[in-house]
């Protein structure tokens, strides 16, 4: 299975991906594949587009339409919301803009006349899990599945329950990691991969501890697969669709999520829906003002980082013993062979795999 990281050329990157396969032998109706292809939250997010928004709007519900039809097993839009939050978006409005773009490209489509359970389970989020506020991260994905399921089923008259279903591509890391002991952060990683197991992910993916100096080192890579491999196999958190399902204070978490992704989409329709808040600034305005509130919060010592901001061991400076150079022969077209994948297949209800 190839995942690619294409936005606004995504179109393209698609019809390689299909043509290479042609050219093997294998029909397109067997390819199995997944592709970003989330065009706006690059106006607000990264800044990597190139066509306007309506144009790039169209282009996603041509690949979900196309792929709906000739490669059902591809999966061609995952709506990433994992920038947003890196950039210091709140949960309710990282979920909230995520769930808004998805809805636009959708209804896009839908107003083109092309069957909604069609396109549909072609659909999935890329999310990102913390260690840092824990129960919240889990709970921002419970109150997500429930409004997508109600916006797809009442709005979009989604009749299959697969059209319903949110699937969830979901990271842990990134920038909730320090450079400050840097070691610190097999910890972090080893409570996010947990809360991505317990948020009932289909997938999930781990970041290297040292990534802030650089490409992740083989140790680095190794540590992450396994700490995910322990947290899905030896936990048993993955034998049940929703563990925490029950849980006082996550339902409570979960039920004032959802209330406060409701109101901000509320907010979104009554500006004119999401290009209306993309083309006036409202998304990335609010996201920017949510990363100065944190960063206030940091500074101040209110918001605790273990050996960025308190509780220091001294070990600050230390630097990793090996810090990833790339091979001067791998820029050559085929000579250093092999690759690794830290990505984690949770299943649903079943023994996972790696994929």
């Amino acid at each position: 299975m190839v995942n690619e990281v294409y936005n606004a050329p995504a179109i393209f990157a698609i019809a390689n991906h299909l043509i290479l396969a042609e050219k093997q032998g294998i029909p397109s109706s067997e390819v199995r594949g997944a592709i970003q292809n989330d065009t706006l939250k690059e106006y607000f997010a990264r800044g990597n587009y190139i066509f306007p928004p309506a144009q790039s709007i169209r282009l996603v519900g041509d690949t979900l339409s196309y792929c709906a039809q000739h490669a059902p097993k591809y999966i061609p839009l995952q709506v990433c919301s994992t920038h947003l939050l890196d950039m210091g978006a709140i949960p309710v409005h990282k979920m909230a803009f995520a769930l808004a773009d998805c809805f636009t490209y959708i209804q896009a489509a839908v107003d083109r006349g092309i069957d909604i359970d069609l396109i549909a389970p072609g659909v999935m989020f890329i999310t990102q899990v913390r260690h840092i506020d824990f129960f919240e991260h889990i709970a921002k994905h419970r109150a997500a599945r429930r409004i997508y399921a109600k916006v797809m089923k009442k709005q979009f008259k989604a009749k299959k329950p697969e059209s319903q279903m949110m699937r969830l591509y979901t990271a842990t890391g990134a920038t909730s990691f320090t450079k400050e002991e840097y070691l610190n952060n097999i910890a972090r990683g080893a409570i996010g991969a947990l809360g991505a197991v317990l948020t009932g992910c289909q997938f999930f993916f781990m970041t290297g501890y040292d990534e802030h100096f650089g490409i992740p080192t083989k140790e680095a890579i190794l540590n992450s697969l396994q700490t995910a491999r322990v947290a899905t196999y030896e936990t048993g958190c993955s034998d049940v669709a929703d563990p925490l399902a029950g849980s006082y204070y996550v339902e409570y978490l979960t039920s004032e999520l959802e209330e406060g992704i409701w109101q901000e989409l509320e907010e979104i329709d009554r500006r004119g829906g999401a290009v209306k808040c993309i083309e006036d600034g409202y998304f990335h305005q609010a996201i920017i003002q949510d990363g100065y509130k944190w960063l206030k919060k940091f500074q101040s010592g209110e918001l605790i980082r273990v050996g960025a901001n308190a509780y220091k061991t001294g070990a600050a400076e230390d630097r990793p013993m090996r810090i990833f150079r790339t091979n001067p022969d791998a820029r050559i077209m085929g000579k250093v062979k092999g690759t690794l994948i830290t990505t984690i297949d949770t299943g649903s209800n079943r023994a996972p795999t790696i994929r």
